[in-house]
Parts: structure tokens; C-alpha cells; sequence
């Protein structure tokens, strides 16, 4: 819902704040990869859900009944959110202008803040050593295995 208000939201800016232009027709274009790669992240990452037979519905954490940690969530613990970040940019891109850019931060942090610290809370008191282990070992949003060193949390 949070991403609907915020593509929404970047198209009304992007009417009635049309900043610095920056990418211009055909080229704006390409923002349609991203917002398809970002599609290709949630179903996947969806999928993944379902094939543990727990929810992927983030308001009804309650009913989680699985860890989910393999495949594209030994990279992310939170692809999903990923994903739609990653359309927010191909919208962006294909709006064209620099103001509409600044709605994704907004988004971000809501989304932190909102979703993101109370299901990391509501997952580590139900499934405990095994969440705290997997948040060490696996960044908040993209990257690899802290192991491999490459990104913080």
C-alpha cells in the first residue's frame, strides 16, 4: 500500500514540481527494466514463501510458520521491500525528473520504520537464536553475507 501512495505521490511531484529533468524520451524508457526486475524480486521472493507454506502478508506476522532463508534471502532479508524500492526507481526514471526521486527515500523510512523494525521484532521473539543467527549473517536490505564483508547493517 505504502508503495501505491508513494508511485502516486512521485507522479503528482512530478507534475507539480518538475524539477531539474534529467532523463528525456526514448531513454526514460529503461525505467521499465527496473520496475520489471523489482516485479521479478517480489514474485520470486513471494514464492519462496509459499513454497515454505507460511504468509508473506506483513501485518499478519502472527501467523508466520517458517524462517524463510534460502535462495534469494541469503542475500536480503527483506527482497520484497527491495523489489518494490527497485520499481520506485524505474517509475522514477520514467517520469524523468529529480523530484519525484526524493518520494523514495520518504518511502524507505516508512517502510523501516512501519514495517521493516516490527517484523525483525516480531520474528526474532518467535523464532530467536535461529532470526538473531540469520540477521548477522544477512544485510537488513541488499548485499552479501556479512561473512563475505561487503555491507553493513
Amino acid at each position: 500500500m505504502y508503495a501505491i501512495g508513494a508511485a502516486v505521490l512521485m507522479w503528482w511531484i512530478n507534475r507539480a514540481l518538475p524539477l531539474a529533468h534529467l532523463v528525456y524520451a526514448p531513454w526514460n524508457r529503461l525505467g521499465w527494466a527496473f520496475v520489471a526486475v523489482g516485479f521479478g524480486a517480489d514474485a520470486y521472493s513471494a514464492f519462496a514463501f509459499f513454497r515454505a507454506a507460511t504468509t508473506v502478508n506483513p501485518i499478519r506476522i502472527s501467523q508466520t510458520s517458517a524462517l524463510v532463508i534460502n535462495g534469494i534471502y541469503r542475500w536480503s532479508r527483506n527482497p520484497m521491500y527491495c523489489g518494490l524500492i527497485l520499481m520506485l526507481i524505474g517509475w522514477g526514471v520514467v517520469l524523468g525528473s529529480v523530484a519525484p526521486l526524493m518520494v523514495i527515500v520518504a518511502f524507505e523510512r516508512i517502510v523501516l520504520y512501519f514495517q521493516v523494525e516490527p517484523e525483525e521484532s516480531a520474528l526474532e521473539a518467535k523464532f530467536g537464536d535461529s532470526y538473531r543467527d540469520y540477521k548477522r549473517r544477512v544485510h537488513r536490505w541488499i548485499g552479501c553475507t556479512r561473512r563475505e564483508g561487503l555491507l553493513h547493517p
